[in-house]
């Protein structure tokens, strides 16, 4: 089944709204789907793609495999191929019950990436995204302020023939900030995984945080739905579990012992009156553990 019909099924479902045809400015990529049924796929550095032909790879094909749907997209410059084979099951990992710890808590955040609350010790373990992507993206400030006065095309005017270079420069600097994110947020998400075997997550109304102007680029640097993804695919693939908690669930204001709700503390306030409640060295530590306490249970 193509993704059209996918699509289609999902709208009459009432799973999802009505598709709308894909813009030139979004995602570049498209789909070749072989009806007269699977393609073998030899080792080495080519790829045969139906109606396409035969094309190099920078990576090699490790092994014999078969597929009947393939995905061509580009970012930037390079071109990538992927496409799906069959495979069994993944067995629950054997190593699942010598993991080291039972339930985390992770709280994501703007000023840190996460607060992770380990209840077994009650600390708090801090993560946050690498100073490369912050100093990429600078880099690709600089690199955009200095090409402002460019003829970039719109209102009926085509671009000129260094705006159309500009582009292909400025599709790069965002492919290295994509990748040095997905870098991180793989290989933190695999120490996770390795570690603990269930987790606690809150849900977060990103599409409402990105309405506020000044929080939007930050927010937007951290990749939120990206990391939950791929965290919950890893621990569930592996035997482990995932909970998440609502949107709404007051965490930060909950304290961790007694499930005390201070109503009054507001956003800007990281103490409350008690010292037992909130800790003012470590504030998000009880965001994270109210999350376990609750919803781990």
């Amino acid at each position: 089944m193509c993704n059209s019909e996918i699509s289609l099924s999902s709208e009459k479902e009432g799973i999802s709204k009505c598709p709308k045809l894909k813009r030139k400015k979004d995602r570049q990529s498209f789909t070749v789907y072989d009806g007269n049924g699977k393609v073998t796929i030899n080792p080495g550095k080519k790829i045969k793609i139906p109606t396409l032909g035969t094309f190099r790879l920078w990576e090699s094909i490790p092994y014999t495999t078969a597929s009947q749907t393939f995905s061509i997209s580009r970012t930037g410059e390079k071109w990538f191929v992927s496409f799906g084979i069959e495979a069994e099951e993944l067995p629950v990992h054997p190593l699942l019950d010598e993991r080291q710890y039972e339930t985390f808590g992770i709280d994501v955040g703007v000023k840190q990436f996460a607060s992770i609350a380990n209840q077994k010790k009650g600390e708090n373990e801090i993560l946050s995204l690498p100073d490369s992507i912050k100093l990429e993206q600078l880099n690709q400030a600089k690199f955009q302020w200095r090409n402002r006065n460019k003829q970039l095309g719109g209102k009926g005017k085509p671009p000129s023939k260094n705006a159309i270079k500009y582009y292909k420069k400025l599709a790069k600097y965002h492919g290295r900030v994509t990748n040095v994110r997905r870098d991180f947020i793989e290989k933190t998400t695999t120490l996770l995984v390795g570690k603990v075997k269930h987790v606690c997550l809150e849900s977060l109304n990103v599409k409402g945080m990105m309405k506020n102007g000044k929080l939007a680029a930050s927010i937007a640097r951290q990749g939120f739905y990206q990391f939950r993804q791929r965290l919950t695919t890893k621990i569930v693939s592996s035997g482990g579990t995932v909970v998440l908690a609502d949107q709404w669930f007051p965490s930060s204001k909950t304290c961790h012992s007694c499930g005390y709700i201070h109503q009054e503390l507001k956003l800007k306030d990281r103490t409350g009156e008690l010292s037992s409640l909130w800790n003012e060295n470590r504030p998000g530590l009880e965001c994270g553990i109210g999350v376990i306490s609750v919803w781990g249970s």
